[in-house]
């Protein structure tokens, strides 16, 4: 939660509403991507492709600001959580399939396992026996 939430004041403290508003999500994928082709390293085809649409990043960068601001709101309610977690995993996909930088736990869904309660996974493979009469 917190690492979500100081993010999107880092991105406010420095860019202010111009992240959500302008170039600089595009700027930063065209640039990791550009970055990692000089190096040799693995890059992401999808996001050098993306880079020409410029119309797609204000809307990514506007939702990615608002989970991260947002976050701590999980917190105090169960719907909150889940689109939360919802929106958090899109977040780290799209991180993935435009820089191709992988961040596993969010992705396996292991850093959002506290909010649900997956003891009771195990309750909906049992098949409901009926009661004798």
């Amino acid at each position: 939660m917190t690492s979500y939430f100081i993010a999107g004041v880092a991105k406010l403290r420095n860019s202010g509403l111009d992240w959500a508003l302008s170039d600089i999500l595009r700027n930063y994928v065209a640039y990791d991507n550009v970055r990692k082709i000089a190096l040799g390293d693995t890059h992401s085809p999808l996001g050098g492709a993306l880079v020409r649409y410029g119309f797609l990043f204000p809307p990514l960068a506007l939702a990615s600001l608002a989970m991260e601001l947002g976050a701590p709101l999980a917190l105090f309610s169960r719907r909150v959580a889940v689109v939360f977690c919802a929106a958090a995993w899109l977040f780290h996909l799209g991180v993935l399939l435009t820089m191709a930088i992988l961040f596993p736990y969010p992705l396996l869904g292991i850093a959002f396992a506290g909010f649900f309660e997956l003891e009771k996974m195990r309750d909906l493979r049992r098949p409901r026996r009926a009661r004798p009469a």
